[in-house]
């Protein structure tokens, strides 16, 4: 894949996600589920993630690790949920610009998450956020990037509930940072809404 053709796919991304996450919020309430799920709730998943990095000169770091993810959310709509998350991509080693390199991310973001009921037990979802993150680079130095020049975050997930205040949620996120730089993460973990 071409820088071209990346770019263009990030981009249609971007244009896509709000259309995704309107039409999951005005969806039909025949779908809903029995149960209103409103109020607060706290979901934690692990799995695999990827980092890339592809700023350097005909070169291109590409690494995977073991990651994991915090959300809390505020669910106060059925279909409509606003939250902050912590998120860790783990961290791996690769020959990147001329030199063996380990680069590990960690952040904190904010997000709005739709929530689509299909069943009264699956709820399908969609978010997008804004996460500052932490990028560890050894040879190299810390690098913040702050709120204000931060990477988009994209997701798409389902939530399979147990019971009334237990889900099973899988969900694959995707971060698009400024300088082509891009992580993602594949979750399976648990809800528990209060």
């Amino acid at each position: 894949m071409t820088v071209s053709t990346l770019n263009e796919t990030r981009t249609l991304c971007r244009r896509l996600a709000p259309l995704v996450l309107a039409a999951t919020v005005f969806a039909c309430d025949a779908l809903a589920q029995e149960n209103n799920s409103t109020g607060v709730g706290v979901a934690l998943g692990i799995g695999s993630s990827s980092i890339e990095d592809e700023d350097a000169p005909d070169d291109r770091f590409d690494g995977s690790d073991f990651g994991w993810n915090l959300d809390v959310e505020w669910r106060f709509f059925k279909h409509v949920a606003v939250g902050a998350n912590w998120t860790s991509f783990g961290e791996d080693t690769d020959d990147f610009n001329g030199a063996e390199t380990t680069i590990g991310i960690d952040g904190f973001g904010f997000f709005v998450r739709g929530y689509l009921p299909v069943t009264p037990r699956l709820t399908l979802h969609t978010r997008y956020g804004e996460t500052s993150y932490n990028v560890d680079i050894d040879p190299g130095i810390d690098t913040v990037f702050p709120l204000n020049d931060s990477a988009n975050d994209f997701g798409i997930g389902g939530d399979f509930y147990i019971n009334d205040h237990l889900a099973v949620r899988f969900e694959a996120r995707w971060l698009d940072g400024s300088n082509q730089e891009t992580a993602g993460l594949t979750t399976l973990g648990l809800r528990w809404q209060f």
